[in-house]
């Protein structure tokens, strides 16, 4: 299995998100879900061998026609508890970053533990999601 280099987390710019629906390799197109509307997509990553099996969370680097390209989102473990508020540290490939979570509002904090999907990263900040809700505290 081939795993992402730390250097090649999402930027802002990467922040749509869809769902494989039908698996997708680097040879064959398969679809995504994104909002409910299935697309035609191409694996966008070169010189390897990957195949990504329906499930798996990907980014949508682009558009060209009515195909889009993907890359597999990168996923980190949560370190340190953090919030909407307050940043924390979350371990991604075995490098610590900082971290920010990006929820609309302040009543969520995610626990140490806790699986999170990496969107965007600005200067050493990762910008990230949960992807395992049963680790979310909802503040009162």
């Amino acid at each position: 299995m081939h795993v992402l280099k730390h250097t090649q987390v999402p930027t802002l710019k990467q922040t749509i998100h869809g769902i494989v629906e039908s698996a997708i390799s680097n040879f064959s197109p398969g679809q995504v879900k994104i909002m409910g509307i299935r697309w035609k997509a191409r694996l966008d990553i070169s010189n390897t061998r990957y195949i990504l099996v329906p499930g798996t969370a990907v980014n949508i680097l682009e558009r060209r026609g009515n195909t889009l390209l993907v890359c597999p989102t990168l996923q980190g473990i949560v370190e340190e508890e953090l919030s909407s508020d307050v940043p924390g540290r979350i371990k991604v490939m075995g490098v610590s970053w900082k971290t920010q979570l990006c929820v609309p509002n302040n009543r969520y904090t995610l626990t140490q533990g806790a699986t999170v999907a990496v969107f965007g990263r600005q200067g050493n900040t990762l910008f990230v999601c949960p992807l395992n809700l049963s680790l979310v505290k909802l503040e009162q």
